[in-house]
């Protein structure tokens, strides 16, 4: 009877490890792109410029996910046109992290850029069959 109970118990943890040590689903978080980082340029000169920052996913993910990224705000000053230019996006998805791009152009002067992104698994993972 002990054997049994001892082996069922070991059964349920094992079982419990394995739904925890899954890859996750989905990830989110926010990202700043501003004067701070080394080399930002976004700020000053004119024609397209961009700056790169790499974000870090909390948890590996099985395959790289479908990642969405949208500006939140900005912090800028218009060209001569009168135009702010600016555009965010997610580039070079991995398991492990992706790049946020930060752009601009004309004579757009940009001193931040703040985002939300949200990743998702591109496939959810199949139920393991007993």
């Amino acid at each position: 009877m002990k054997k049994t109970l001892f082996a069922i118990v070991a059964l349920l943890l094992v079982g419990t490890m394995s739904v925890f040590a899954q890859a996750p689903l989905s990830a989110k978080g926010n990202v700043v792109v501003d004067g701070k980082m080394d080399g930002f340029i976004l700020g000053s000169g004119s024609g397209s410029r961009s700056n790169s920052t790499y974000v870090a996913f909390p948890s590996k993910f099985a395959a790289p996910p479908n990642v969405i990224i949208t500006l939140t705000g900005f912090s800028a000053a218009a060209g001569k046109d009168g135009n702010v230019n600016l555009g965010v996006s997610a580039e070079n998805v991995t398991t492990d992290g992706f790049n946020v791009k930060a752009n601009t152009w004309g004579d757009t002067r940009v001193s931040a850029v703040y985002a939300t992104w949200v990743a998702v698994a591109a496939k959810a993972p199949e139920a393991k069959k007993k």
